[in-house]
């Protein structure tokens, strides 16, 4: 799995780090990371959530026994969602966060 690495932590360790080197070179490579850094150029990409609206066919990522889901209502970064099959026997109506939700694409054969 990957780390994040605090920003302002590093920009400070460059910081440091370019005043205790008497590179020219160093110092030069070093100021170039610290700008690209402080531009956001070194931001993540943030991860894509699915767009999801009332009636949309769901799975959970995590889940997959549960089979597929309908989404009640969807709202900021969760969705309620009913799966009428589930491992306890139930239905299940619950939110769920985004990002363990997968869109089931309408069948076109239908």
């Amino acid at each position: 799995m990957a780390k994040a690495i605090d920003g302002d932590k590093l920009i400070g360790l460059l910081g440091y780090l370019i005043e205790a080197t008497d590179s020219k070179l160093e110092k030069n490579l070093l100021w170039s990371i610290l700008e690209d850094i402080e531009s956001g150029k070194c931001d993540p990409t943030p991860p894509v959530q699915p767009t999801l609206q009332r009636g949309d066919k769901v799975r959970h990522k995590d889940f997959k026994n549960r089979g597929p889901g309908v989404v009640m209502l969807a709202m900021g970064q969760k969705a309620q969602v009913y799966f009428e099959k589930t491992e306890i026997g139930q239905p299940v109506k619950a939110y769920y966060r985004l990002d363990k939700l997968e869109v089931i694409p309408d069948d076109p054969s239908t």
